[in-house]
């Protein structure tokens, strides 16, 4: 159960349907529902595409571990804090992290010298 499923995408617009796929696949296996987890890897892509393309491709991690299924994604946009989770649900942009925090039971970042990681998890026994 704590196999680590990884893919690593291109900065480009239909590696978001990619990472929701990857994502699907890897809940599937462990958890009957998706829909959570794959709405929060899609704005947690997307905005890896918006905001750290130029700096190359991202990666999505999908592990079930002490209870929890985790989605990692990871950018090389070196020394830089992901925007607001708590920002204005209200907003025309800026939403993503927003909405993956509120549809997740945890959620958090880990900023390097070579890029970040945003995770979202879900308690795998309080979603039927």
């Amino acid at each position: 159960m704590g196999t680590v499923n990884d893919l690593e995408l291109p900065s480009q617009p239909d590696s978001v349907a990619k990472a929701r796929a990857h994502v699907a696949r890897g809940c599937r296996e462990f958890i009957p529902f998706l829909d959570d987890a794959v709405a929060a890897v899609s704005e947690l892509a997307a905005n890896a595409i918006v905001h750290a393309g130029r700096y190359g491709g991202f990666s999505v991690a999908v592990e079930v571990r002490d209870g929890l299924l985790w989605i990692r994604v990871r950018d090389r946009f070196p020394c830089t804090l992901p925007g607001d989770p708590d920002g204005d649900p209200l907003a025309e942009s800026g939403r993503g992290l927003v909405i993956a925090k509120s549809l997740a039971d945890y959620f958090g970042y880990r900023v390097d010298p070579d890029g970040k990681t945003v995770c979202v998890a879900f308690k795998v026994d309080a979603h039927p």
